[in-house]
């Protein structure tokens, strides 16, 4: 059984709590993936295709990982 946090919700579906142990990731909005490492390769040769491809860089974002991955995959370079 959850516990109730201080926020009156239980731990496992209070955003607030959960954001406190959910590790921060990295993105862009042209990516389909996040990254927990700024400096990946992959996630540096991606940025890279886009402007060889004549395109700009979308800005680095970042957030905790539990948010981030509704609506994007794990690297399989860089995941933990």
């Amino acid at each position: 059984m959850n516990k109730e946090c201080i926020h009156g919700l239980t731990e496992t579906t209070c955003s607030i709590c959960k954001a406190k142990s959910s590790p921060t990731v990295f993105f862009s909005a042209g990516g389909m993936r996040y990254h927990f490492d700024r400096n990946c390769r992959t996630f540096l040769e991606g940025r890279k295709k886009v402007v060889d491809g004549g395109g700009v860089n979308a800005p680095v974002e970042s957030g905790p990982e539990h948010l981030v991955k509704i609506d994007r995959d794990r690297c399989h370079n860089c995941r933990a």
